[in-house]
Formats: structure tokens, sequence, C-alpha cells
């Protein structure tokens, strides 16, 4: 319960440094996160404490491993690089590609030159989802979604009423 207070208020810190509203310290934290990770990839930062709080909340063990650390790690990383290629990365023609920061810029250009911007993005978007899982501990049921998918298709076929020529 402590480390998830912890992460929840260093979430707070991060948000209030936004709004500029956390004296010169948070100036400064702002500054150079906002050069790492950019001036949209900041608020990764925040989200990423929130789902680490949140995680350690819903632990029923408390689970303070280097699971949860390295899945936050990537969780951040791939969204870095993920905002860095929407944002432009890989388009010459592109005016702003900065929107990831410098990690997001280290890590989108191996990617994009290696696999094109489209499948780059799959690729981070799959990453980022599975650290996410990680981090949360959670299980997908793909069965379950499955069987919702082909129920919905099904109940459109069948609710299909024909009509008699008059």
């Amino acid at each position: 319960g402590i480390i998830a207070i912890i992460f929840f208020v260093l979430a707070l810190f991060f948000l209030m440094s936004y709004l500029n509203v956390a004296g010169k310290a948070g100036i400064f934290v702002y500054d150079i996160f906002k050069m790492l990770l950019g001036p949209i990839g900041y608020f990764l930062l925040p989200i990423l404490f929130v789902l680490l709080g949140y995680s350690f909340v819903k632990s029923e063990v408390p689970d303070i491993g280097w699971t949860r650390a390295i899945s936050g790690i990537i969780f951040l990383l791939s969204g870095l690089g993920i905002i860095n290629i929407a944002g432009g990365a890989g388009n010459p023609l592109a005016t702003n590609t900065h929107m990831g920061g410098l990690l997001g810029e280290i890590l989108a250009t191996p990617f994009v030159s290696l696999f094109d911007i489209y499948a780059s993005l799959l690729l981070l978007g799959t990453i980022l989802i599975i650290s996410i899982l990680i981090m949360l501990d959670a299980k997908p049921d793909f069965a379950s979604f499955f069987i919702k998918i082909w129920s919905f298709f099904a109940k459109k076929e069948e609710t299909e009423i024909p009509v008699s020529p008059e």
C-alpha cells in the first residue's frame, strides 16, 4: 500500500510540474523529462505511475519485483517510440519529429529503418499492450473475447427478417 501511495504521489508531482505549480524543483524536473520524453511523451510518466500504483493496490501479494519495473520501463519506451513515429519520425516532410523526446527518437529510428512506419507502430503497440498486461498481472481471456465477437456477428445474421414482396 505504501508503494502504491508513493506512485500516486509521483504521478501528481509530475502533473503539478507540468502545470508549473511544483516550485523550482518541479520546473527542473519538467525541463529534464521534457527533453528526454518530449512534450507529449512526458504524459506517459504520470500514466505509468498511476498504472504501477494501481497494480500494487490490486496485488494480493506484495511483489516489489523486477517484473513490474522492467514492464514499466518497456511501457514507457514503447509508448515514446509510438509517439515519436506518430509525430512524424520516418517522414521527411514532417516538421516536428521529436514528440517522443530523445528516448523516443533513439527507439523509433531503428524500428522505422528496419520495419517502416506501419509495421513499427504495430510492433511497438504490441509491446506496449504486453507490458501493460505484465504490469497489471492481467490474464486476458481470448476465448470469451472471440465468443463475444462470434455471437455479435451470428446475432446479426439471425435477426435479418426476410421481406416478402407485396
